[in-house]
């Protein structure tokens, strides 16, 4: 395949998953702030974004398993961290 090409396979898989609502408008924010100076800016978000993520799912689910009276109101506030 040349460069054209899968420029071309990219940009179809992407407006691919952004019609399915995996990819939003925060996407195309992050894409916008990616240039010659740091061209693995988008990258590097979505590794650290995912790489917290999993802390935070783990630790969430090690805290349910260990407190018996797990503070449910608290849970709201942790989601918010992933939208």
């Amino acid at each position: 395949m040349e460069v054209g090409e899968l420029q071309q396979s990219l940009m179809d898989y992407m407006n691919s998953l952004r019609s399915q609502e995996i990819l939003d408008s925060q996407f195309g924010q992050l894409q916008r702030l990616q240039d010659e100076s740091s061209p693995n800016f988008v990258a590097e978000v979505l590794t650290l974004f995912f790489t917290d993520s999993k802390d935070l799912i783990k630790e969430l689910s090690e805290a349910l398993y260990k407190i018996p009276s797990f503070p449910f109101f608290s849970v709201p506030f942790a989601i918010e961290l992933f939208l």
